[in-house]
């Protein structure tokens, strides 16, 4: 089945100056994704990433941001018991979301950050 990666979108997020991050040794990340499959729409999944971090440069971070992906087949149980839309697609995604964390500190007056690489393959068990 062919999948494409139509679109990314941050329907949330949230940026807060916290002094009391500045006590922190080291960034604390809580990342989380799901999948998502709308129920009018046959031929897409969207993987949904939340997202919460403590900075040491004193501020937090919360973001909600979606990836929607399109496929050229009717989505079925098989496909979505696969491997793809648990591993692949959310490593597929990912990188944009690195993109827009960095980019939106950045804009932010802080320095740009850049969020760990991730292994998928550990989120399939």
């Amino acid at each position: 089945m062919k999948v494409k990666l139509s679109k990314t979108i941050a329907p949330e997020f949230y940026l807060k100056h916290v002094p009391k991050a500045t006590e922190l040794a080291e960034a604390k990340l809580n990342l989380g994704f799901k999948q998502i499959y709308p129920s009018e729409q046959a031929r897409r999944f969207d993987i949904q990433f939340h997202l919460n971090l403590l900075v040491p440069e004193g501020y937090e971070l919360q973001i909600v941001y979606t990836a929607i992906f399109s496929t050229e087949e009717d989505i079925d149980e098989q496909f979505k018991a696969s491997d793809f839309p648990r591993v692949n697609a959310p490593a597929i995604a990912y990188p944009f979301l690195r993109a827009f964390v960095g980019q939106l500190s950045l804009n932010a007056g802080y320095k740009a950050l850049l969020l760990p690489s991730i292994n998928f393959t550990e989120f399939k068990q």
